[in-house]
């Protein structure tokens, strides 16, 4: 195995661990139980939750106001008072994938 592989491979085990550890921390905070014998509803607010908090520690460090507008330019969409909910939603949804994916970067 290559050197890069190796060290690919310990960080995805350390970040694995890192999200096992902070999904049993927030399911703690929200007092619920979770797992495969739990509720969706628990398992849900816990995934909301762990979801809402990386996108807040992203935001802390990014400009969200030139994000959005690189993301609709890189979606190929318009943004203002005229467009459509759809072009609004495409932006959003690819913005909050990127700050979860950026949260989850600073987790590590």
């Amino acid at each position: 195995m290559s050197r890069t592989s190796s060290t690919s491979s310990k960080k995805s085990a350390s970040s694995r661990q890192a999200s096992e550890q902070m999904k049993y921390e927030v399911a703690n905070e929200l007092g619920v139980e979770i797992g495969p014998d739990a509720s969706a509803r628990s398992n849900g607010r816990v995934g909301g939750a762990i979801t809402r908090e990386l996108v807040n520690r992203a935001k802390q460090s990014t400009d969200t106001q030139s994000m959005k507008y690189e993301t609709a330019n890189e979606l190929g969409v318009e943004l203002g008072p005229d467009a459509s909910a759809r072009s609004n939603g495409r932006v959003g949804g690819s913005m909050t994938k990127k700050l979860v994916n950026k949260g989850k970067q600073s987790n590590n």
